[in-house]
């Protein structure tokens, strides 16, 4: 996150916004559990546990998307389709 959702002020390092003052607390936290579940998830994907690694990367999304997030999304629902 390089900017505040809210009012797209740069972020610094600190827990809230200096421009309008949103605590970025409950949002980094949503982040680091996204960025747990993702490696989790792909763990289950290296190791051919399609619907462990499903459940785990649709978690990770819930949470916080990205772009790694969808790839591996979209790679787990095609080897679960096509194995």
């Amino acid at each position: 996150m390089k900017t505040c959702p809210y009012c797209k002020a740069q972020i610094t390092d600190k827990t809230c916004c200096y421009r309008c003052g949103l605590d970025f607390k409950n949002l980094r936290s949503c982040q680091r559990q996204s960025k747990l579940k993702y490696h989790q998830a792909l763990l289950k994907y290296q190791s051919g546990e399609w619907e462990s690694a499903q459940q785990l990367i649709n978690t990770a999304a819930f949470f916080y998307k990205n772009k790694e997030i969808s790839k591996l999304q979209l790679m787990i629902q095609l080897k679960r389709l096509y194995s």
